[in-house]
């Protein structure tokens, strides 16, 4: 008996995840991933650490998307010297970008910032900071560098 499994073979170029399938899934995602990582990292650091901080992500998710079409990847961590946390870290940006992107949320030639303002707005449109209980401060530091009326 033959089987069609048509439906199981991914289009080239076309993202799909369960993560990403409408706004309200990618505010589910970044609230518990991206935003949340970086909230909890800003919550145990001094106030003063706090903007290298956020720039060090910045830097993070423009590597994320140097990375995003490469399929070579875990070449690049091996010769990097990248540790699984860090590796990680990259690869759930990457997911984040090919799923915001999926949902057209960011276009292809988005800067850095972008992604982040658009995480925040999404949890604030769905107020998923509650839900998630992130750590107050840090999102309204977040919410107040990137311009996102809270």
């Amino acid at each position: 008996m033959k089987k069609d499994l048509t439906d199981l073979i991914k289009n080239e170029g076309t993202y799909q995840s369960n993560d990403f399938i409408s706004e309200r899934t990618a505010s589910d995602y970044v609230a518990k991933y991206l935003i949340s990582y970086i909230t909890i990292e800003l919550q145990n650091l001094p106030k003063d650490q706090w903007e290298k901080t956020v720039k060090t992500w910045l830097k993070i998710i423009a590597l994320a998307k140097s990375l995003q079409n490469n399929m070579q990847r875990s070449m690049f961590y091996q010769e990097n010297k990248f540790d699984m946390v860090m590796e990680g870290i990259l690869e759930d940006v990457i997911h984040t970008i090919n799923g915001f992107q999926s949902i057209n949320l960011l276009s292809k030639d988005f800067k850095p910032y972008e992604l982040i303002r658009k995480s925040l707005e999404l949890i604030l449109k769905y107020q998923k900071h509650q839900e998630y209980q992130l750590f107050e401060e840090p999102f309204q530091y977040l919410c107040n560098i990137f311009n996102v009326k809270t």
